[in-house]
């Protein structure tokens, strides 16, 4: 099954946040990224009781590492509950080692 493509607006969000989740994993020690892995789960647990469409949004994919068969019709969760936000937040002392690669 192909992928579904987005705008290149789109695209290039969805890319960046595969990055930064990617470079959590990577410059993390295992018992954080077993910690963070735990949290992510359960922010997708909570998304998924929260709002019964969280398959249409894109962003719920990158979260879950899921691949949309259709086009989704929204991008992201409203406030807190923004998957953006909750990777974002993660990043906080990652920049620096990211920019070390």
């Amino acid at each position: 099954m192909e992928p579904v493509k987005g705008s290149p607006e789109e695209e290039a969000r969805v890319k960046d946040l595969d990055f930064k989740l990617l470079a959590i994993y990577q410059k993390n020690t295992r018992e954080k990224r077993i910690a963070f892995y735990e949290e992510l789960c359960d922010f997708a647990g909570e998304l998924k009781k929260k709002y019964p469409d969280y398959f249409d949004y894109r962003l719920y994919h990158v979260l879950i590492g899921s691949t949309p068969w259709a086009p989704c019709l929204k991008i992201d969760f409203p406030g807190d509950d923004s998957v953006e936000k909750f990777i974002n937040s993660k990043m906080v002392g990652i920049e620096k080692k990211i920019k070390e690669l």
